[in-house]
């Protein structure tokens, strides 16, 4: 695996590994290399869905069954940054994956009032590891 600079990424597809029998990404390898992690869907067929909170959920999931010191897990603040920002660099998108200013945003509300949300105590660990998919169209 080549080191940081080069602009490389790797996108982590945690449930299309895990459907298809590929193996379990080293994801903290790639961060300690410096090199760009996204994490990803793969396509429908052969992750069954594009859903993008299943997509983080596993990513933290497998990242623990590596092994059990928990230092080599992936955090879920990291997990976030490789769905945003790690997807957008990845994908060779500028001005997206982030909330900033100059910045193109889709936002995403999610239901307080979810069972998933009480109490409200790590929102990072809350919309990784225990947020459904409701959708709503205003």
């Amino acid at each position: 695996m080549r080191r940081a600079g080069n602009g490389s990424s790797v996108a982590h597809n945690a449930g299309s590994n895990m459907r298809l029998g590929c193996g379990i990404a080293d994801a903290r390898r790639v961060i300690e290399l410096g090199v760009g992690l996204a994490i990803g869907t793969d396509g429908a067929m052969c992750s069954d869905n594009q859903n993008m909170y299943e997509a983080m959920r596993y990513a933290s999931m497998v990242s623990n069954v590596r092994g059990p010191d928990f230092r080599r897990w992936l955090t879920t603040p990291e997990i976030i940054f490789a769905a945003t920002e790690g997807g957008a660099r990845a994908t060779g998108f500028d001005k997206i994956g982030k909330l900033a200013p100059g910045y193109r945003a889709d936002i995403v509300f999610v239901d307080l009032a979810s069972v998933n949300w009480m109490p409200l105590n790590d929102a990072a660990n809350q919309i990784v590891l225990t947020e459904t998919v409701a959708v709503s169209f205003m």
